[in-house]
């Protein structure tokens, strides 16, 4: 398992504000026999990163980072959910070669984060 995490939003004053945890995962095409991507892959999946941030743009921050197992996991967390199903079209749209998963939840704990950074 390979995680990412932005240190930068633990203990930000701001967390409360950001209630929606949006998961949005990745299967890899072909992972390595370890379940981990291919260095083709991961500059694939680095393209799909980019293209979720942008789409997301102001609406959601990217948190964490997750690859294991034959599949990538970004967690964002976001202030309300009305725009979740437009934009998780938009992502199935973009990335086609790809099956996009995508959950949300409320989740002002932001428990996921915290299991990671503690």
């Amino acid at each position: 398992m390979v995680v990412r995490i932005r240190a930068d939003v633990d203990g930000a004053p701001d967390r409360h504000e950001w209630p929606i945890r949006i998961g949005i995962a990745i299967p890899f095409n072909a992972p390595t026999k370890s379940g981990l991507p291919s260095p083709d892959e991961d500059s694939a999946l680095g393209y799909i990163e980019a293209m979720i941030c942008s789409t997301a743009g102001d609406r959601a921050v990217l948190v964490i980072v997750i690859t294991t197992s034959g599949m990538r996991e970004f967690v964002l967390h976001a202030r309300t959910h009305d725009w979740l199903s437009a934009f998780h079209e938009e992502l199935r749209a973009a990335v086609p070669s790809r099956y996009v998963q995508m959950m949300a939840d409320e989740h002002p704990s932001w428990s996921v984060y915290e299991s990671f950074w503690n």
